[in-house]
């Protein structure tokens, strides 16, 4: 499994709807805000009531992302996301898994994707 498949925006031309334009523009602008944020933090490290404001800012802006991510994931009936539908306590599990699966040591070429 030496092959690397890399694809680039435009190799998704003619499959996008609008729904999905709409989503990738919703979540681009919460990235956008976020990476201000983090421009914000490193220039003001100095002032405690700064980083303290663009920290929350941050966090709320992830969670905002994490609760739309889950919206357009439930509308793909062929798309599964472990972290959105099994219980939190399994998740550092599933994660060792597929660590494991990944792993080009695994000596299973089906395992490592």
């Amino acid at each position: 499994m030496s092959e690397n498949i890399i694809l680039k925006a435009e190799d998704l031309d003619g499959y996008l709807n609008e729904t999905d334009r709409d989503n990738i523009s919703r979540m681009h602008s919460f990235y956008d805000d976020a990476i201000s944020s983090f421009r914000t933090l490193a220039a003001g490290e100095s002032n405690p009531s700064l980083v303290k404001k663009e920290t929350d800012k941050v966090i709320g802006l992830y969670e905002s992302m994490g609760d739309i991510m889950q919206e357009i994931t439930a509308k793909e009936p062929h798309l599964h996301v472990y972290s959105f539908e099994t219980p939190t306590i399994k998740h550092g599990e599933v994660s060792r898994l597929i660590a494991k699966l990944r792993d080009a040591r695994t000596g299973n070429d089906e395992f490592v994707y």
